[in-house]
């Protein structure tokens, strides 16, 4: 078994599923670090202007092992694992965020899509030289449902 203590919980207004759609463009919100970890933060905006932020999706149901990319008829039935979505085996959320600021044990994010109440799992520093992909293939429907520029604005 394998057991994971988070190391800090979401803040943000969003609340429930319903507000998924704006969080993933536009969504602030803090990642509150406990007290035993909030010397991990030292100097993380001084060396970092983006942030992974890996969370436990606590409100997420789990599903069947295919689905349709944003329960959306549109779109061709997959199997779970090329779907981004939360219901997953595990649902574990991966979301890079720009620093907008840190306060003590307060990482305030723009760009985060993590409920309210998420349990943080990790934070990793963003650098391109670990990250950056040139020329992804990718499903066609990220774009019909997102736009080409998403996550441009972070």
């Amino acid at each position: 078994m394998i057991n994971y203590e988070p190391i800090g919980v979401v803040r943000s207004d969003f609340k429930s599923p319903e507000q998924s759609d704006y969080y993933e463009r536009d969504g602030e919100g803090i990642v509150e670090v406990f007290s035993e970890y909030e010397r991990g933060l030292k100097d993380i905006e001084k060396h970092f202007s983006h942030v992974i932020i890996v969370y436990h999706m606590h409100m997420a149901k789990r599903a069947d092992m295919i689905v349709r990319p944003f329960n959306d008829p549109r779109f061709p039935k997959i199997g779970v694992f090329a779907s981004g979505g939360p219901f997953h085996p595990n649902p574990i959320g991966v979301t890079p965020c720009r620093i907008l600021k840190v306060k003590g044990n307060k990482l305030y994010l723009k760009g985060l899509d993590a409920m309210d109440g998420s349990p943080v799992l990790d934070i990793k520093p963003y650098s391109p030289q670990h990250y950056t992909v040139l020329n992804p293939k990718y499903a066609a429907w990220e774009d019909e449902h997102h736009g080409k520029e998403a996550k441009d604005h972070l």
